[in-house]
């Protein structure tokens, strides 16, 4: 929601440096890194309905500070503090659904969530072109919708910041899905970040008609996400009744979506990875995906840092054409997956995360 308004945040803090232009919005996303590090072990303490409310507490002061922030640091500071507990549903949602959801409807249930990091950044510009034209129209600042155990807990906490390393370092599955993830992560922050840059300084267009740009990727993903779910789902059952089901099945829907991806099915990626992990580490679901929360939030936050000045030496089309071939270059990982089962199966790393 904060992408489009950008450049008017910029001037009203009187600041025209374009690394600390694009760090500004990312910096919510390094805030998914540090709390991702954290919730996990917490919702494993406490259970994972404290740590949600605690969150959404906490996400919602720090929300309100940052539309009061007196200065562009303390817009840095707040922006990444309600970054850091809104990461709370990203961290702890694929656990929560592997305690709750049968295998058998996993995939269409994971669809649904795994919307969630794509439907904000989408629909938030479009409410606040929105309300930035009925501002200007009624003169009214102030309108407001109508729905206005026996283990030590350090030990436990400590064990449960470690296993998400474990599983990060140790186990391929994990390592470099994460980073496959990560890297089309950051590729869809840069694209939030250069929106704005590159509609409103080179096309003319409006705060509104900006937030309107992001309904594409919307549809993309919404596709996305309708058809790996239904062909999740719909693959789980019929290997089930033959009792040949395998994991790798929950990446199929990738297989052919990942020479997509550059067109913009991000989610797709997403939900896959995240039913893969869940089927995968059944025990450690929650700490499986706070590592690949961790990656996906770390490149996700440092790759719009360089966006400006690969546009500016590249151009919009190189610079665009680049991030499409790096995609598309990443797109076997998949398929490779599918078929090296022996990966998942190394008894090596799976010996000492049960013994961390």
């Amino acid at each position: 929601m904060f992408a489009p308004a950008i450049q008017q945040a910029m001037l009203t803090y009187h600041s025209t440096n374009p690394l600390l232009t694009s760090f500004v919005v990312s910096v919510w996303i390094l805030g998914y890194f540090f709390g991702s590090l954290f919730l996990g072990p917490l919702s494993e303490l406490y259970g994972r309905l404290a740590v949600y409310l605690v969150c959404n507490v906490l996400f919602t002061v720090f929300n309100i500070c940052t539309a009061v922030s007196p200065s562009l640091l303390a817009l840095v500071v707040f922006r990444f503090l309600a970054g850091t507990f809104d990461g709370c549903p990203i961290t702890i949602g694929a656990g929560t659904f592997g305690d709750l959801i049968h295998p058998r409807s996993r995939g269409k249930i994971i669809a649904i969530w795994s919307f969630r990091p794509i439907i904000g950044p989408i629909l938030g510009p479009i409410a606040r072109g929105k309300c930035k034209k009925l501002h200007k129209v009624t003169g009214n600042q102030a309108l407001r919708t109508d729905i206005d155990v026996d283990r030590k807990p350090s030990h436990v906490f400590g064990r449960g910041i470690i296993r998400p390393l474990k599983l990060l370092f140790i186990s391929p599955t994990v390592s470099i899905l994460s980073i496959y993830a990560g890297v089309v992560y950051g590729f869809t922050y840069l694209f939030f970040t250069t929106f704005t840059l590159v509609l409103q300084v080179q096309y003319g267009f409006g705060t509104g008609a900006i937030g309107l740009t992001y309904l594409g990727l919307g549809v993309g993903s919404m596709l996305g996400l309708g058809v790996g779910g239904y062909v999740s789902d719909k693959l789980y059952r019929e290997k089930a009744v033959d009792g040949h089901m395998k994991p790798e099945y929950r990446i199929v829907p990738l297989i052919p979506g990942a020479f997509f991806i550059p067109a913009g099915l991000f989610c797709l990626l997403l939900m896959c990875v995240s039913t893969y992990f869940i089927d995968v580490h059944p025990r450690y679901e929650a700490s499986a995906t706070a590592a690949a929360t961790a990656v996906c939030s770390s490149i996700g936050a440092l790759v719009p840092l360089f966006g400006r000045s690969m546009y500016k030496a590249l151009g919009l089309g190189w610079g665009n054409s680049l991030l499409g071939i790096l995609t598309l270059e990443m797109a076997p990982l998949p398929w490779l997956f599918f078929k090296g089962r022996k990966l998942r199966l190394r008894l090596r790393h799976q010996i000492r995360i049960r013994r961390g």
